[in-house]
């Protein structure tokens, strides 16, 4: 299976239209009670979006982690006050020192990782006692449940088996000494947008990462799928996406 090219300057600018909604921010703030004097780090930051949201809610320091130099630059250009510290480095290499961090965030990162036993060692090894790790993923049983598989399920398969199991991220966090491990599920309700918007960001490969791994047949298949079903689901014009991630979050083991 063809993998996610960062690297594309067109695949990093479709990852850096980002935005954070209110209910991200306040369930982050619940989870970690406060990121007050913390150190934050966000492993495959991206643009930088979320990083620089860690600051925002109080972290003394965000620190921006991604592979991807093309992603890297958006981070670079979107943070107009200097907020983050970015680094280029491998989620599985992490070129920072034991106990450096407070917080460890990884979101939506876990499904292109090649080794995640490592990941979460590395993040482990980063995190100080008494610090939290949060990972935000999709349980593979939601996978279906997302618009574009509704309309298209033969493609179904292929992403879910791009998701690793949440028990599996558990048993592997236990594995690496972390306690008080434990799961919730966020329901992020997107902003409505016109049928006509959603066909274009996934025509502009802008919408689901696997749209990235659909070959140009598959992706004009999709596209007409879209284009003769969607007035169907959507009646009157708007398109209304609900996703169900899973939070999975563990606490350092204090010394």
């Amino acid at each position: 299976m063809p993998k996610v090219s960062f690297d594309n300057p067109i695949t990093a600018a479709g990852y850096g239209q980002k935005t954070v909604p209110d209910a991200w921010l306040e369930r982050i703030q619940s989870l970690t009670d406060s990121l007050t004097d913390w150190i934050a780090l966000d492993i495959g930051c991206g643009s930088g979006f979320h990083a620089r949201c860690l600051y925002h809610m109080g972290a003394k320091k965000a620190i921006g982690l991604d592979f991807s130099l093309e992603t890297l630059k958006l981070a670079r250009k979107e943070d107009k006050t200097r907020l983050l510290t970015v680094i280029q480095a491998d989620a599985l290499h992490l070129p920072l020192r034991k106990y450096a961090v407070n917080f460890v965030l990884m979101r939506t990162l876990v499904h292109h990782l090649t080794n995640h036993r490592q990941a979460i060692q590395e993040a482990g090894r980063v995190l100080a006692p008494g610090g939290k790790l949060l990972i935000q993923t999709i349980a593979p049983k939601q996978i279906a449940q997302r618009l574009i598989h509704q309309v298209c399920p033969e493609y179904v398969m292929r992403d879910v088996i791009r998701w690793p199991n949440i028990d599996y991220l558990c048993n592997l966090l236990e594995d690496a000494h972390f306690s008080h491990v434990w799961t919730e599920e966020f329901v992020d309700i997107r902003k409505p947008e016109s049928t006509q918007e959603f066909i274009e960001r996934v025509r502009t490969r802008r919408s689901d990462s696997i749209l990235y791994m659909l070959t140009k047949k598959e992706h004009a298949h999709l596209l007409t799928k879209l284009m003769h079903d969607l007035p169907n689901h959507f009646p009157n014009g708007l398109v209304l996406r609900t996703i169900v991630w899973t939070f999975i979050i563990a606490e350092k083991q204090r010394c």
